[in-house]
C-alpha cells in the first residue's frame, strides 16, 4: 500500500470513529474536506478519494444549500454494520483456532452485532515489532482482537495502542510463568481452577493426588486451599513434562512408583491419551483411580471412549468462561472505537467449582 492509500485508509478510520461515537445523534455532522487535509498533511485531491466510497455507502451526504460534506449519522449504514476486524492468534502466523480460541472469537462476534461486518484472520509476516506494527496498520480494518499474543510481541501490540489503533487482546494463557500484556488485556483467573481441584480432591477425601499441569497459578492456589483444610500437597505430587514422548515413557513410571488415589490433569493430557491409544493398557493402574479433566469437547469424548475410565468434569462447560472473555472483549472494544487508547487489564472469574462427590 502506497502512502496515499495508507492516507485514505486512516481518514476512513478517522469517519467511521465519528459514526460509532456519534451515531445514535441523528444530526448530520460537518466535514471540512480542506481541514481533513490539514489534519492529515495530505492534499484535498487524497482526501475525496477516500470520502468517494463512504459518500456511495452513505455514510457521508451532501445536503443541498450547504457548503462540504456531512457524516450522515441518520443513516442505516452507519448505525448498522460497518467495522471490519482482524484477529491474530498467538504469534500471528497461527490460522488454526483451538477450542478456547473459538469459543473467544464466537463470544466477541456475538457480542457486537451493531457495528460488526467482517471478521478474518490476520497474519504477521515479520517478528521485528516495528515493521510488524507497521504491517498491522497498513491492513485495511479498524480493530484487532489478538488472542494470546506471544510476550515476544507484545511490543507489536503496544506500538498499535500508542498509534491510537483500537486493540484488545484476550490473554487466556494456561502456562502462569508467562507474563501478560501491560494493558488492553482480558485475562482469565486460572486460580479459581486450583480453588475448583483443591475442594473436589478435599471433598473425595484423596490423600495422594496427582497433579499434571505446569500452571504455577493454579497449583499454588491449589496448595493454599488444602492448606486451609489443614492439608497439604507434596511438591512430589505436581508433575509436569512437556512432549509427548516424555509422557509417553515416563508418567507410567512415575503412577506406579507413587501409587496416586487420583489424579488431576489440565486439558493436555486427554490429547496425549488420544495421541497414543496403546497408553491406557499400557498403565492398567489408571482404570483404578478417578481421573479429573476439563469440561472440553474433546474430555467429554474421551470419556465416551473409555468408559472403563472413572472420568470426572467439572460442572462448569469450559467454553462459557471463554464465551465471556470474548463478550467482554467486544464491551471494551465499542470503548476504544469511541476514544482508542489504553484500558486498565481486567480479569475473568467466572469458574463456578463442581460439586459432585464420589
Amino acid at each position: 500500500m502506497d502512502r496515499r492509500g495508507k492516507i485514505q485508509l486512516l481518514i476512513r478510520r478517522y469517519i467511521n470513529s465519528i459514526l460509532v461515537r456519534q451515531a445514535s445523534s441523528g444530526e448530520p455532522i460537518p466535514l471540512r474536506e480542506i481541514a481533513l487535509a490539514e489534519h492529515f498533511h495530505t492534499t484535498r485531491t487524497t482526501v475525496q478519494a477516500a470520502c468517494r466510497d463512504l459518500i456511495a455507502e452513505g455514510r457521508l451526504i451532501r445536503i443541498p444549500g450547504r457548503r462540504g460534506l456531512f457524516v450522515n449519522t441518520d443513516s442505516p449504514a452507519c448505525r448498522g454494520p460497518g467495522v471490519d476486524f482482524r484477529i491474530l492468534c498467538d504469534d500471528g502466523r497461527e490460522q488454526f483456532f483451538d477450542f478456547s480460541a473459538q469459543c473467544i472469537v464466537n463470544g466477541f462476534c456475538r457480542s457486537f452485532p451493531d457495528h460488526y461486518s467482517g471478521c478474518c484472520y490476520a497474519g504477521l509476516l515479520s517478528s521485528e515489532p516495528d515493521q510488524a506494527a507497521r504491517e498491522l496498520m497498513e491492513i485495511p480494518c479498524y480493530a484487532y482482537l489478538w488472542i494470546r499474543p506471544e510476550p515476544s510481541l507484545f511490543p507489536v501490540a503496544e506500538k498499535l495502542i500508542e498509534s491510537g489503533f483500537p486493540v484488545v487482546m484476550a490473554a487466556s494463557y494456561y502456562d502462569f510463568n508467562v507474563q501478560v500484556p501491560a494493558s488492553n488485556a482480558i485475562l482469565f483467573d486460572y486460580e479459581e481452577f486450583g480453588r475448583d481441584r483443591a475442594e473436589w480432591i478435599h471433598r473425595n477425601h484423596f490423600r495422594r493426588p496427582l497433579i499434571y499441569s505446569n500452571g504455577a497459578q493454579m497449583i499454588e492456589a491449589l496448595s493454599r486451599k488444602l492448606e486451609s483444610y489443614g492439608e497439604k500437597l507434596d511438591p512430589g505430587s505436581v508433575v509436569w513434562l512437556p512432549t509427548a514422548n516424555e509422557i509417553r515413557e515416563k508418567l507410567p513410571g512415575i503412577i506406579r512408583r507413587r501409587k496416586p488415589d487420583c489424579l488431576v490433569a489440565d486439558g493436555r493430557i486427554f490429547r496425549i491419551f488420544q495421541t497414543f491409544s496403546s497408553f491406557i493398557s499400557d498403565v492398567p493402574e489408571l482404570r483404578n483411580i478417578p481421573i479429573y479433566l476439563e469440561n472440553a469437547p474433546a474430555a467429554v469424548r474421551f470419556r465416551e471412549q473409555h468408559p472403563e475410565l472413572k472420568i470426572h468434569l467439572p460442572a462448569i462447560k469450559w467454553s462459557d468462561p471463554m464465551f465471556k472473555i470474548g463478550a467482554c472483549a467486544a464491551e471494551i472494544m465499542r470503548r476504544l472505537l469511541k476514544n482508542p487508547g489504553r484500558f486498565p487489564n481486567c480479569k475473568i472469574t467466572d469458574y463456578q467449582p463442581n460439586n459432585e462427590k464420589i
